[in-house]
């Protein structure tokens, strides 16, 4: 069921005519960008828990911290390769134009 879900979620994706592997990466850079809101959202919950004794707080901001330096990590390495794969497939200044613009919504 996450597919047809997914599939709903990156329909304008799914719709444009860039090549597949251009659309794979803007899904997943869409994917990471949306888990790294989370972590951040999550990190403030954790800051203002007032429930959450200093050590219990410490170590989950401790770990929410690592989550994001590893998405913020993948979400480079994302747009690293679409950058790259760009250049492979010579794509015209109107593909990157939508890709850019598709990776912002």
């Amino acid at each position: 069921m996450k597919t047809s879900q997914s599939d709903g979620k990156h329909s304008d994706i799914n719709d444009s005519d860039l090549p597949a592997e251009v659309q794979r990466l803007l899904k997943l850079i869409r994917e990471l960008k949306q888990q790294l809101q989370e972590q951040q959202q999550q990190l403030m919950e954790v800051m203002t828990d007032t429930a959450l004794d200093e050590e219990a707080r410490k170590l989950a901001l401790a770990g929410i911290q690592a989550s994001i330096g590893t998405l913020s990590g993948a979400l480079m390495n994302a747009y690293n390769a679409l950058i790259q794969l760009f250049k492979d497939l010579d794509m015209s200044s109107e593909q990157i134009t939508q890709a850019t613009a598709l990776i912002m919504k």
